[in-house]
């Protein structure tokens, strides 16, 4: 018998037995492990679910409190401008007066008065507001110009608030509804100005203006009836007081309970099956026992029930109803856990349905989230029979994959001989002194066929891996000559905290940042480099390393008739000279700051503006200025401009177009209005903070996605 015939039949009988005992007692694992996976899949995605719910309760109670908080400030905010505008008059209005009379008349009525569903009743016709121009009455009616002609001192003094309620509505285009002033004379201004008024109506008589008056604090209204829309809402009042301290008047803005609520984030994640309610607790007079009063609700319910023993919740007739749906049990157990302040979450039946209830609280309030199981349990489901599916068809591809399995070794084994062996034990060897290092490595064998392509490779990998480790180790080198040539820590000034660094997006790049002292007119300052050469890898670095050296000798040798726009022309006419014909060219941004004088001077060279930012004035500009790039026209005459940083605390951020054309894996754009934001956000750090805190940021949004480009950043803080 043949050793092909003899290793076929051992190979044969040691195969059989093992192979089909482990596919059996694969079969046997595959399936129990497939049951407790999916089990296991399904309860961990409902604790998921149940995890999550409870997440978004609290963020939106949360939520709900400071935007509460917000709304009770900048309501103050008006307070206090009002009582100023009506301790100083102005000695004549400031802008046209609108009454509810010329608002109701379109001829009369104000230019930018439109028709607008949002402030109309529900399906009444739409009624005309203007968001520019208040509307102004006396809830007694009396005339708002006095026999003369003019207007009286408590109308020009909220005349001077227009500009006040333009900006609240501005700032918070999406919460705040309306913003209105009610004096204790019944004069009332409100924005967006309409004639939607009921008549008869007095806003003095107002819960929100009761409660300011009587409480002489910052209140928060429970949602009520709007009288000119019909819609819920929350008001936010603050009492408006003399000089004495005694109360005048009230300030409030409104906002849609809706808003209050969230808007469409809970039916956009759960559904239109899912419920949400602002609820407070209170003693039900009908049954004795504590119950729980909603103030709001999503979608809105049909308001019934009613509550006759606080009438501060009352409002035209509307109470706010009792929390409806719920087992006694259940609501018993509800109010157990609210009292804890703690978020959580418990499974009940809801109008005999069951439900996942989510709850948070936030000071007296509670928000309450009710899932159907329907919804909450289809996911977990659906994983539970995915992980069946693929369970089984596991089974049946391993039992499949061992039966072909063993059909190929005994197929190799029937068909192989040694002379297949030896060759790719050579090869094999070839390659494990490759792997060591040994480039000479070379095989001198012809197969006629295929193995002799891999015989090929083998023999030009050597080479090949050779210079590629030369190249690494070139480009090892060049980026540790380029670190080198990049500031080490920055310059300390007095007055000024510096910070800033170079982010390469390959071994070596073309951006460039620098600190080198410079001397004119016998005066000792310091310039501040950044720069940006066209690509990047080793070219970009090589005409880096040119400009620096350029800019550093003009910068660092003394030249007493020789301005900074003057040295900058100098390097361009000098960098042109280097790159002509190769069509590249280099960006420069360079700022000169004296620290004994408080000033800065600075010449743009084709570079993106330097971001300057006043955190007292929450003011925000740009330092721009007419230049070229350099290396492009030699003649060109670039300018220089100057300013002053005389606040502590401003702030000076300069970079190049690798911060905020960084994308993520969607191939979204950091841009700058994210870099703007994240500057002001940290703007209270010092320099390191604020470098810091735009880098993280950055690397947090490309979420380990590469640069494209270098990222330079240079951060700059007056003390």
């Amino acid at each position: 018998m043949s050793f092909r015939w003899k290793i076929f039949f051992i190979v044969l009988a040691f195969s059989l037995v093992p192979v089909g005992v482990v596919s059996l007692v694969n079969h046997s694992i595959t399936e129990s492990a497939g049951e407790l996976i999916s089990t296991g899949a399904a309860n961990a995605m409902e604790d998921v679910v149940r995890n999550d719910l409870i997440q978004m309760v609290s963020n939106l109670a949360t939520g709900i409190n400071k935007q509460k908080q917000t709304l009770l400030f900048t309501v103050g905010v008006l307070a206090d401008e009002t009582q100023r505008a009506l301790t100083e008059p102005p000695a004549r209005v400031l802008e046209p007066i609108y009454s509810t009379q010329e608002f109701g008349n379109p001829g009369a009525a104000p230019d930018d008065a439109t028709e607008d569903p949002v402030y109309s009743p529900p399906q009444q016709e739409t009624t005309a507001v203007s968001r520019q121009h208040p509307v102004m009455f006396y809830a007694d009616k009396r005339p708002m110009k006095q026999a003369d002609g003019s207007y009286p001192a408590d109308v020009r003094g909220l005349s001077a608030t227009a500009s006040l309620m333009r900006r609240i509505l501005k700032t918070f285009p999406h919460t705040v509804f309306r913003v209105y002033i009610t004096l204790e004379n019944g004069l009332h201004c409100s924005l967006p100005g309409h004639a939607a008024y009921p008549e008869g109506y007095d806003p003095r008589e107002r819960p929100w203006y009761r409660r300011a008056v009587t409480t002489g604090t910052l209140v928060w209204t429970l949602p009520l009836q709007d009288v000119a829309t019909n819609r819920m809402i929350v008001t936010a009042s603050a009492p408006i007081r003399d000089v004495s301290g005694r109360i005048i008047g009230v300030a409030a803005l409104d906002v849609l309970d809706t808003v209050a609520m969230g808007g469409r984030e809970i039916t956009d994640r759960w559904g239109s099956s899912a419920r949400a309610f602002l609820v407070y607790p209170m003693q039900n007079p009908v049954t004795g026992a504590m119950d729980l009063q909603v103030a709001a609700s999503q979608p809105p319910m049909k308001r019934d029930s009613v509550f006759q023993d606080d009438a501060s919740q009352e409002d035209n007739g509307v109470l706010h109803p009792w929390l409806p749906g719920l087992k006694p049990d259940d609501k018993a157990r509800l109010l157990d856990r609210l009292d804890d302040d703690r978020p959580g979450a418990m499974e009940v039946l809801y109008d005999s349905d069951e439900n996942l209830l989510a709850y948070a609280s936030s000071d007296s309030i509670s928000f309450l989230l009710l899932v159907p199981q329907s919804v909450y349990m289809s996911l977990p489901n659906e994983v539970h029979e995915a992980v069946t599916d693929v369970t089984r068809l596991n089974i049946l591809v391993s039992g499949a994959a061992t039966a072909l399995i063993l059909i190929a070794v005994l197929l190799l084994v029937y068909f192989g001989a040694r002379r297949y062996t030896v060759h790719f034990l050579q090869i094999a060897d070839a390659a494990r002194r490759l792997g060591e290092g040994d480039f000479s490595v070379r095989l001198n064998m012809h197969l006629k066929d295929e193995r002799d392509l891999i015989v090929g490779a083998l023999n030009e990998m050597g080479p090949k891996l050779q210079d590629h480790m030369h190249l690494r180790h070139t480009l090892a080198v060049a980026e540790e000559v380029q670190r080198n040539l990049l500031p080490g820590t920055p310059p300390r000034l007095e007055h000024f905290d510096i910070q800033g660094a170079s982010l390469y997006c390959d071994e070596t790049g073309g951006d460039y940042y620098d600190f080198v002292p410079v001397t004119h007119d016998g005066l000792s300052t310091m310039a501040v480099i950044v720069g940006d050469v066209s690509g990047h890898g080793v070219p970009s670095a090589l005409l880096m390393a040119t400009a620096r050296a350029l800019l550093r000798c003009l910068c660092a040798v003394p030249c007493q008739d020789m301005s900074m726009a003057q040295r900058v022309g100098l390097a361009n006419r000098l960098l042109c000279d280097d790159v002509a014909g190769t069509g590249r060219f280099m960006t420069l941004f360079l700022l000169e700051l004296d620290d004994a004088n408080n000033t800065m001077r600075w010449v743009r060279g084709g570079h993106d503006p330097a971001l300057l930012y006043h955190p007292a004035s929450e003011t925000l500009e740009y330092l721009y200025g007419d230049g070229v790039v350099l290396g492009v026209i030699s003649d060109f005459q670039y300018t220089e401009h100057e300013a002053r940083l005389d606040e502590p605390g401003d702030l000076l951020v300069l970079g190049t177009d690798g911060i905020w054309e960084a994308r993520n894996a969607d191939g979204d754009m950091y841009g700058k209005d994210r870099f703007e934001a994240t500057v002001r956000a940290n703007a209270h750090l010092d320099a390191n903070g604020i470098f810091d805190a735009v880098i993280t940021d950055l690397e947090t949004f490309a979420a380990g996605t590469p640069f494209e480009d270098d990222v330079t950043l240079v951060v700059i803080k007056r003390r």
